[in-house]
């Protein structure tokens, strides 16, 4: 374990060499019908610039992804599903309660106080670019009897950047076209 991590917190620098995936945690963040069966992450960097934290990115940098998923059975499907349906339900009412107190009491509530480390989060969050490398997804399926059948996903390379509206609005105006929204695809 030792020689797969390497720590400059001072500097803004984490470096972590074959990781496990949890696969528990996958489903739940992504919260699709489908069974983890493994994961790995080759290596796992992440780069803070504490020094300049408004004015450069933070960055994480995931290289060497591998994800092995197979579909969940009816049977797990099912409260799957509803749990799904549940929280959609439940961010739809939570979004439309924000709405409404924000409206209600927009003039009347002064602004609570952040910590610091919520601005810092905040920051981080606002900043933040990822960059995926070496990206292999693979989907097995046997539920079909005696002929299973998989079928791979290979991601040389995918990043992640925030969207400035403005620019993109320059970008597309300059491009001649509609649609992008700041994404590029090069052949290689």
């Amino acid at each position: 374990p030792r020689q797969g991590l390497k720590l400059d917190l001072l500097n803004g620098h984490v470096l972590l060499r074959n990781l496990e995936v949890q696969p528990a945690a996958l489903q739940l963040l992504l919260g699709l019908p489908l069974v983890v069966l493994a994961g790995v992450v080759g290596r796992a960097e992440l780069h803070i610039p504490w020094a300049k934290l408004g004015s450069e990115p933070a960055r994480v940098q995931l290289d060497r992804v591998l994800l092995i998923v197979a579909p969940q059975c009816e049977e797990a499907l099912l409260p799957c599903e509803h749990e799904r349906s549940f929280r959609a339900k439940q961010r739809r009412l939570d979004a439309h309660e924000a709405r409404r107190a924000l409206s209600c009491d927009a003039a009347a509530a002064p602004k609570p106080q952040r910590g610091f480390f919520s601005k810092l989060a905040a920051k981080l969050q606002e900043n933040l670019q990822l960059d995926l490398t070496n990206v292999v997804i693979r989907y097995a399926d046997s539920s079909f009897g005696r002929s299973p059948f998989s079928v791979s996903l290979a991601l040389d390379s995918l990043k992640l950047r925030k969207l400035e509206v403005a620019g993109a609005a320059e970008e597309g105006a300059a491009g001649g076209g509609r649609g992008g929204g700041g994404a590029k695809i090069q052949p290689r």
